[in-house]
């Protein structure tokens, strides 16, 4: 039997009830939902590790409304369903799906790439919008004809909640497709295709469902401009443009239209550019010697956290005794994809632990390594390591502290240059091992940042303590 626990309300953050309330019991929860009383939230037993549920569920006892929140392994808010009643029956009438820079890393729904609302009547109409969290990038399709059986809901028993919570409620395609190979093929071909690899999209923003009578699958690419790819059984497929109305194009892939198997083909992705450093941005070298060329926003590519990159690379050289930074070149292929480069040893560079290569030769070698899974123990670098330590030393003080302060939640996991890192809804503040030195780093959403800098870990922890509590 499946064990709930009940607050007033859930903080996804502080991962706890908001302003450290206690839970309900089962009882008065209960009461709440057979007496209509005020309106309160349920969520299975979180992840032992990590602390995440697997989504968390607002019952509304008043006008008998559900609204649930999905989450993915880091906690980010992947997907929200909502229930309201139609004619005294529940139905199933909106899910927003949010994607995010990467799955590691736990995001605020602000901070979500692109998000796609699907709102569903019970006359048979639907209407997605499709947002690139960018100013004016919006796209509204609407669809008639939805066929909404599946949609419908009775209202759970109390204690009966897994109907509801699945993220697929309602989705015939997801309830009844036999052949998830079919889905994972189809989604690997869609990520070969060269406009997907340039964009240097997630998989996680792609959505795969069947085809009617058998005729294969379609993978949506779920962002503007994103087209959709239609898969035959015998893998043979068609690619469609956005701007292909989706009846058009699936009447072409049915009458035998395909796309040329070549396209698929892949070449491992984007290969290295040489970027230079300026200031806290890496970017390709100008061709203005002076300078006084204003460069386009094309030129001038912020790859995310590649300061950070660049530093760890520099530091794990460091371990190896190439310590010459003027000698040092910088390589980004993907936003994750960072290189640095002394002499003949390339680093290939992640944010996660434990995700680095080096390479004795040319960086295109380096980076085809990487891509086919080549990695190098931490260990094999050599040199101290002034971050496992520091982590374990500073644990004690962090779960303090967010013991003091409810409203700040930790990072579950934490990049490999970090000791700890902590955020709210405004502000981020991280102790990290760069360039040598340990940084104490707080910065607000709109990027403005603040940074101190000590050979000791425990004296910044002590700063920070200072922000956060006094």
């Amino acid at each position: 039997m499946p064990q709930y626990r009940y607050m007033n309300q859930w903080n996804e953050l502080t991962l706890r009830p908001v302003a450290s309330e206690p839970y309900l019991d089962e009882a008065e929860a209960r009461a709440r939902y057979e007496g209509g009383g005020d309106a309160f939230e349920v969520i299975p037993e979180p992840d032992a590790a990590t602390g995440v549920p697997a989504w968390s569920m607002r019952v509304y006892t008043g006008d008998g409304a559900f609204r649930v929140q999905h989450y993915n392994a880091a906690g980010s808010i992947s997907r929200v369903t909502g229930f309201r009643r139609y004619d005294g029956r529940l139905f199933h009438d909106e899910v927003i799906d949010f994607f995010y820079p990467d799955q590691e890393n736990r995001y605020d729904q602000s901070e979500s790439t692109a998000h796609v609302t699907a709102y569903i009547k019970p006359n048979g109409t639907s209407k997605v919008i499709s947002t690139n969290v960018e100013p004016g990038k919006e796209t509204v399709e609407e669809y008639r004809g939805v066929p909404i059986d599946s949609y419908w809901a009775e209202r759970p028993v109390f204690g009966d909640w897994e109907k509801l919570a699945d993220p697929n409620y309602g989705d015939s395609a997801a309830q009844e497709s036999g052949a998830p190979e079919a889905h994972e093929r189809a989604v690997e071909m869609f990520s070969r295709l060269r406009y997907f690899r340039e964009q240097g999209s997630p998989v996680e923003q792609l959505k795969v469902e069947d085809l009617p009578g058998g005729a294969g699958v379609i993978v949506v690419h779920q962002v503007r401009g994103g087209g959709s790819l239609y898969v035959a059984p015998d893998g043979s497929a068609m690619f469609a443009a956005s701007a292909v109305s989706p009846d058009k194009a699936l009447r072409a892939f049915l009458d035998g239209q395909r796309t040329d198997p070549s396209h698929f083909a892949g070449d491992g992705g984007r290969p290295w550019r040489e970027v230079v450093e300026v200031g806290s941005m890496f970017v390709p070298p100008s061709e203005d010697p002076d300078g006084l060329r204003p460069r386009t926003q094309d030129e001038l590519p912020v790859y995310r956290h590649a300061a950070d990159l660049a530093a760890w690379g520099r530091e794990l050289l460091r371990r190896l005794g190439e310590s010459d930074v003027a000698a040092y070149r910088y390589y980004v292929a993907e936003e994750y994809v960072f290189a640095v480069q002394c002499g003949p040893r390339v680093v290939v560079v992640s944010p996660k632990d434990g995700e680095h290569l080096l390479w004795q030769g040319e960086p295109e070698a380096a980076l085809a390594a990487y891509r086919s899974g080549a990695r190098t123990p931490l260990a094999e670098f050599g040199g101290e390591d002034p971050i496992t330590a520091e982590r374990a030393r500073l644990a004690p003080r962090v779960e303090r502290l967010l013991e003091r302060r409810p409203d700040i939640a930790g990072a579950h996991l934490l990049r490999a240059w970090q000791v700890c890192a902590l955020f709210d809804l405004e502000m981020s503040w991280s102790i990290a091992w760069l360039d040598g030195t340990y940084v104490l780093r707080r910065w607000e959403r709109d990027d403005s940042r603040e940074r101190e800098t000590s050979p000791s870990a425990l004296e910044l922890m002590d700063r920070l303590e200072s922000w956060l509590l006094d």
